[in-house]
């Protein structure tokens, strides 16, 4: 599932738990203010054992995790993460796996967007 939100404030936990709770059965994500800007956000939500794949093509990306733990892993690296640890993300394709139920924030740059 994908959704986007465009408001001023937003609470990312909320958000992650009603991504959690639509995506039992597979991983969600929904897009945080992000379709005519330069920075672009995911809230991702993965259940335990869950994993997701992402091609990676911002030249800066991180993943900063806000509940659980995660496991990111690309064909150069692999690292473990826990709430609060800020992932800085490779740039070609890169995985992430959930330990606990998670949610997590992908932030990148995108300079082809147009500012809104």
């Amino acid at each position: 599932m994908v959704a986007h939100v465009d408001t001023m404030v937003e609470s990312l936990g909320a958000i992650g738990r009603s991504l959690l709770e639509e995506g039992a059965e597979a991983p969600a994500m929904t897009h945080v203010r992000g379709e005519h800007r330069q920075l672009q956000q995911t809230v991702i939500a993965l259940a335990a054992g869950q994993s997701r794949s992402f091609e990676g093509g911002a030249a800066e990306a991180t993943l900063l995790v806000l509940r659980g733990a995660v496991e990111v892993a690309s064909s150069v690296a692999q690292a473990e993460a826990t709430a609060f640890d800020l992932v800085h993300l490779p740039a070609g394709e890169w995985s992430v796996t959930a330990f606990p139920d998670t949610i997590a924030v992908v932030s990148w740059l995108d300079p082809a967007a147009t500012g809104a």
